[in-house]
């Protein structure tokens, strides 16, 4: 019994941690159920509800798993995810932070798409980027005419924005959108490369995921599905005696926290999240084939459809619900491929299914 038990383990260790993790008795809190409620939760309950006071009127009410609110409806900023996905919990009127917080639609519009006020377009005003004319327009800089962007947001994909022509300006550089660029091109930072690639610590665009156990890297997504980018100092003894110590940053395989207590604790924050329902941690992303061909297929079509992006942001941003409102370049041409990347990758859009 004990040699079958150890051998149901190893193998869920070899195929697939988070699938294992996810075929729990209590993966999170059902429909009226009643949930923990900590802003240090990642996940209480399913994808579609939230967990929120059942008599919003009283502030010792107990908190159940609803329905997340929809847009229009009374939020408590202090609890996160609240809002259906594509609304954010924002200030009801934009320059005033003590109005009524609701669920808004807000933050998703680039350069030069249509907006309805300064919360429609990404920072929500407070990026330099304003609602003029109803098109999100980035707004001039006083006594300084060389700033033409100030971030990706600022360009169309497959477009970054980047500073260029130093040497001849002695007051500061001009910044312009340029293309992104190829795979094997130099590059400083991950942000030049094209969708799928990364800079990596050789200062060249790469495709993410293509470093293997032990090689040399400067982040995480540079290294195969299942390794993570640490730093590993190593001792020098030239002649036997103590000289210096030296970093150097590896491949080496994931470990995740085995923490009984994440409401407490907390979790990895960049490769896990904290299931209130078995208040255990959950790696975030599932690393399998499948989620690397969606991740491929939800960049072309970005890509493609000249929405603004970042691969800097690649893993994380399009589960920010500003980036996943209906009215997002992103979704706007490229649903099916976006949805599909939630479910294919994201363990905290699917783990209660």
């Amino acid at each position: 019994m004990k040699l079958a038990l150890s051998i149901i383990l190893i193998t869920c260790l070899l195929i697939n941690y988070s699938n294992c993790l996810n075929n729990g008795s209590s993966k999170c809190f059902k429909l009226g159920e009643a949930c923990k409620h900590s802003v240090s939760i990642d996940v209480s309950c399913g994808e579609h509800l939230a967990c929120l006071p059942l008599d919003e009127n009283n502030e010792s009410s107990k908190y159940v798993c609803k329905p997340r609110l929809k847009l229009g409806e009374k939020c408590n900023n202090e609890v996160s995810d609240v809002c259906e996905r594509g609304l954010n919990c924002l200030p009801s009127v934009w320059d005033d932070i003590n109005s009524n917080y609701t669920c808004i639609e807000a933050g998703f519009a680039g350069e030069g798409e249509d907006c309805d006020s300064n919360y429609t377009c990404i920072g929500t005003g407070y990026l330099n980027l304003k609602c003029v004319d109803s098109k999100c327009k980035i707004q001039e800089f006083e006594g300084n005419d060389n700033i033409t962007c100030e971030g990706f947001y600022n360009c169309p994909g497959p477009f970054t924005c980047a500073s260029v022509d130093c040497e001849n300006r002695e007051d500061n550089c001009l910044t312009k959108c340029v293309p992104l660029k190829q795979l094997g091109s130099y590059c400083d930072q991950s942000s030049e490369c094209l969708y799928g690639g990364i800079c990596s610590i050789e200062n060249t665009c790469i495709s993410r995921y293509s470093k293997k156990l032990d090689e040399n890297c400067l982040y995480n997504s540079e290294c195969d599905f299942g390794l993570r980018c640490e730093t590993t100092i190593y001792h020098y003894f030239p002649n036997g005696t103590f000289d210096y110590l030296d970093e150097i940053n590896k491949c080496v395989p994931l470990v995740y926290s085995n923490t009984t207590n994440c409401m407490e604790e907390g979790c990895l924050s960049q490769i896990e999240f904290c299931n209130g329902a078995t208040n255990t941690c959950y790696p975030k992303k599932k690393y399998t084939n499948d989620c690397k061909e969606a991740e491929k297929e939800r960049d072309l079509c970005y890509a493609s459809n000249n929405c603004f992006f970042s691969s800097d942001y690649s893993d994380f941003i399009f589960s920010d619900s500003s980036f996943s409102n209906e009215h997002s370049c992103q979704m706007k041409h490229c649903k099916q491929q976006t949805i599909n990347y939630f479910k294919q990758c994201q363990n905290s859009y699917t783990f209660c299914d």
